[in-house]
């Protein structure tokens, strides 16, 4: 089984968006750079538990969400 997330972002312009993955420890699991509207994150080796997305654009203007892997 394969098990993903799917960010949507609206985002006016083609600036990039750094997203970081961190579990409740801090640690950081996944990061990358995109400027397209959907990223799909491949989290079939993650253990289950709680994590953290975060995005941050190139202005510096950052949101970070919970998610739950069961």
């Amino acid at each position: 089984a394969s098990d993903k997330i799917t960010i949507n972002v609206t985002y006016s312009g083609n600036k990039q968006i750094t997203c970081r993955i961190f579990n409740e420890k801090g640690q950081s699991l996944y990061e990358n750079n995109f400027s397209s509207s959907k990223l799909e994150v491949d989290i079939t080796s993650y253990a289950k538990g709680n994590y953290f997305v975060q995005l941050v654009c190139e202005e510096g203007y950052s949101l970070t969400k919970k998610f739950q892997k069961f």
